[in-house]
C-alpha cells in the first residue's frame, strides 16, 4: 500500500472518534408534576418578541423524551407550547423559567451597546444583603451579598428599579436597597 492509502485509510477509522458533531448541553432541571423528567436544551435558549407582544424567550425542553419548542415570559413567569399557556406546578418548571431566563438575559448583556450604559445610572447597594428579583416583588434572581456599585436605568416603577446586576441578567431591586453615586 502506498503511504498516500495508508493515511487515507487512518483518517477514515479515526475520524468518528475525533469529529463529532456538537452535542446539545442539557441540564436536568428536576421532576415535572407528570412524574415525569425536565431537561433543557441550554443550547437552544434564544432571545425573541414574538408578535411584538413584550419579552419572550425560546427554548426547547424534554419531558422525558418528548421534545417540547416553548416560548417563555420571564417577566409574567409562565410559557407557551402551540396555543396553551402554562404556569409552574413543581420546581422543576420553576427552574425551567428561571434558568432558560438567566441564560437569555445573560447572552443579551452581553450584547448591549454602550449607548445603552449612557442612559443609566450608577447607585450602590449600600446595605447587603439586598435581593435582585426577576420582576417587582417577584421571585429572586441573586442576593447581592457586599456594597456594590450597579447599573440601574429607568425610572422607578412603584419603588422597584430595573437593573442588570445579576452577572448581567436584567432583574429588579427596591428603592430601600440602593442609593444614588452619580
Amino acid at each position: 500500500m502506498s503511504k498516500f492509502r495508508l493515511i487515507g485509510l487512518a483518517i477514515a477509522l479515526l475520524a468518528p472518534f475525533v469529529w463529532q458533531p456538537a452535542q446539545a448541553e442539557m441540564v436536568v432541571l428536576g421532576t415535572a408534576s407528570t412524574g415525569e423528567t425536565l431537561t433543557l436544551d441550554t443550547d437552544s435558549v434564544s432571545r425573541d418578541r414574538p408578535g411584538g407582544t413584550g419579552r419572550f424567550i425560546t427554548a426547547t425542553y424534554y419531558l422525558d423524551n418528548e421534545r417540547i419548542d416553548a416560548s417563555i415570559s420571564c417577566r409574567n413567569n409562565y410559557w407557551v407550547v402551540g396555543e396553551t399557556q402554562y404556569t409552574p406546578q413543581s420546581q422543576a418548571t420553576q427552574n425551567l423559567i428561571s434558568t432558560a431566563c438567566r441564560i437569555a438575559f445573560n447572552s443579551q448583556s452581553n450584547q448591549s451597546q454602550p449607548s445603552q450604559r449612557t442612559r443609566e445610572r450608577t447607585w450602590i447597594v449600600y446595605d447587603p444583603p439586598s435581593n435582585v428579583r426577576y420582576s417587582p416583588n417577584g421571585e429572586v434572581l441573586c442576593t447581592i451579598t457586599k456594597i456594590t456599585r450597579v447599573w440601574v436605568s429607568g425610572n422607578a416603577v412603584n419603588g422597584w428599579y430595573r437593573t442588570p446586576a445579576c452577572e448581567g441578567a436584567d432583574g429588579w431591586i427596591h428603592e430601600s436597597q440602593i442609593k444614588l453615586v452619580d
